[in-house]
């Protein structure tokens, strides 16, 4: 549906604040099933393995709105 590439405010510190990533990125899915799909894509999968060795640690945080 979406998809967004950031990298971390220039925000003042504070204790909740995580600024430890060099980039993100932003994808929202019109649904969870959506999501998995696209996780399974071959695309999706070349990508990953392309620029993988640009990264020592990747986080996913998948959520759904309230």
């Amino acid at each position: 549906k979406s998809l967004h590439y950031g990298k971390p405010a220039n925000s003042s510190p504070r204790a909740v604040l995580d600024n430890s990533f060099t980039y993100n990125v932003n994808m929202t899915f019109d649904s969870l099933e959506d999501l998995e799909t696209y996780g399974k894509l071959p695309e999706h999968l070349a990508i990953v393995k392309k620029y993988s060795v640009f990264w020592d640690k990747m986080q996913v945080h998948d959520s759904v709105l309230l």
